[in-house]
């Protein structure tokens, strides 16, 4: 199967995840609590790379950028820990799917996410790293 294709159970799967998400997201919710809000999208986040949800993580990587760059109670240091996360998730998926993918490019990326000092998630980016060895 090729990288952005699921099958139709994967697909039911992640129907549902984005249901149960919205559900809980609407209802605990509040428009000041930001932490709450900043979390929930990045478990999603997270949630569609184990799942291996390319789809989403393409579709909406950019948007989640947007964001976090714009909602007015985020910290500089929640902004740059967050928009690093997703990059680095961007570019853990860029490794899953190629096909031939280095060992030196696997450590690079390894070394860049034990060295960067705002991450979000730091510790479960470099499980997904050592999954990938």
């Amino acid at each position: 199967m090729k990288p952005g294709q699921n099958s139709q159970k994967e697909e039911l799967l992640n129907h549902r995840t984005r249901k149960c998400f919205h559900k809980v997201y609407l209802e605990y919710t509040q428009e000041d609590d930001f932490l709450f809000d900043f979390n929930a999208h990045l478990l999603m986040y997270r949630s569609y790379y184990l799942q291996k949800n390319w789809a989403d993580i393409e579709s909406r990587y950019h948007g989640f950028i947007h964001h976090i760059k714009n909602h007015k109670k985020c910290s500089e240091i929640h902004r740059e820990a967050g928009t690093n996360f997703l990059k680095m998730v961007n570019q853990l998926y860029q490794l899953q799917i190629t096909e031939n993918r280095l060992s030196d490019q696997v450590k690079k990326l390894e070394e860049k996410i034990e060295n960067e000092p705002r991450l979000a998630m730091k510790p479960w980016l470099l499980k997904q790293i050592a999954e990938l060895y």
